[in-house]
């Protein structure tokens, strides 16, 4: 074998090298709760120095986004999950309304009596007993409940969905600033040629 073969497949073999590690990495981060890139990257048995900017880095590698992007497809497709029933939940959270939690008399109604896209629009509920110091009985007697109910993010739903259907796009006048850098070039290389 000749000196530059031997060179090919040392590079070769270091390329295939450092694509399993970037996969590793990948992986690593891909099944940490924290999602902690420094961290996935010490463990995939990069060095520790430097690791902060050089895991940044590595997230932007064609090989990680690669891997990253198979192992989101591949669980999503364990769980099941479908665009149309992530869009489904937060148009049910977008459309909630809290008056399907209440009976006619304004009371809370049972959970169990609650509607299925109300009942997935709450987040969480808080119960309290409510006491009273008897001086006669000397204790506590009770008075009723303080119920506290608080519901998903309906702000946040809708603009997640209209994001999706593009209601709020930001547009950028990129032809205003072109031109003006265009403008200024041009006087820039006028310049530079009277100065000759």
């Amino acid at each position: 074998m000749k000196n530059g073969d031997k060179k090919k497949s040392t590079s070769v073999k270091n390329s295939i090298s450092s694509d399993s590690k970037r996969r590793q990495f990948a992986r690593i981060f891909f099944a940490s709760k924290a999602k902690n890139a420094k961290d996935a990257f010490i463990q995939a048995g990069y060095s520790a120095r430097g690791a902060p900017a050089n895991a940044s880095r590595m997230m932007n590698h064609p090989t990680v986004i690669e891997e990253l992007a198979i192992l989101s497809k591949r669980q999503q497709e364990r769980m099941e999950i479908k665009a149309d029933d992530v869009l489904n939940e937060l148009y049910k959270s977008a459309m909630s309304d809290i008056k399907d939690l209440f009976d006619e008399d304004g009371g809370l109604k049972n959970p169990k009596d609650w509607p299925a896209h109300i009942s997935r629009a709450v987040s969480s509920i808080q119960i309290e007993e409510i006491k009273e110091w008897d001086d006669k009985q000397r204790k506590h007697i009770f008075k009723g409940y303080t119920k506290k109910l608080k519901l998903w993010d309906k702000v946040k739903s809708l603009e997640l969905l209209g994001k999706h259907l593009k209601l709020f796009q930001e547009t950028v006048n990129i032809n205003m600033v072109t031109n003006n850098l265009i403008v200024k070039m041009e006087a820039g290389r006028k310049r530079s040629i009277l100065d000759e």
